[in-house]
């Protein structure tokens, strides 16, 4: 767990590093050809992590609220997010990361609810859960370099 979490980590910092040329206006922009934005695909990474981790193991979800994992969650489609917003999901995004490991190694997380992805992969215990987000992250990133492209 702890070597798959290095590397999301190393992922999300590559990814902040990358954005960092462009203005808020292009983070929030939806170029013609593709149907999020590359605020919508930090967010949706933040998400999907914690949902995953904590709400399959039925643990109070940390970091986001509600109503992120609502603007955020699969199938969602990107608005036109605020500056405030923004910034929070920049700040935590490394931090929610730290926090799932700290919390494992805490040894919070007790039970968990199988769940079947999208593409079939079955999810039946943590360890799996962070490969498999590890995969989702990897292609998310690729999404987020492509939109960049478009500038």
């Amino acid at each position: 767990m702890q070597n798959t979490y290095d590397i999301l980590i190393k992922n999300r910092q590559y990814l902040l590093q990358l954005i960092e040329p462009y203005s808020f206006e292009q983070l929030n922009f939806v170029p013609k050809t593709f149907s999020n934005s590359i605020i919508w695909n930090f967010g949706h990474l933040m998400v999907t992590e914690k949902t995953l981790t904590y709400g399959l193991s039925n643990l109070e979800i940390p970091i986001v609220t509600v109503q992120e994992i609502e603007m955020f969650r699969k199938g969602t489609f990107p608005i036109t997010y605020q500056k405030e917003l923004w910034d929070e999901i920049k700040s935590n995004f490394i931090l929610s990361l730290n926090r799932t490991l700290m919390d494992y190694q805490k040894g919070f997380f007790h039970s968990f609810t199988p769940y079947t992805t999208s593409i079939g992969v079955n999810l039946s215990d943590l360890e799996t859960t962070a490969q498999y987000i590890l995969y989702h992250e990897g292609i998310h990133a690729g999404v987020i370099q492509s939109i960049r492209k478009q500038f």
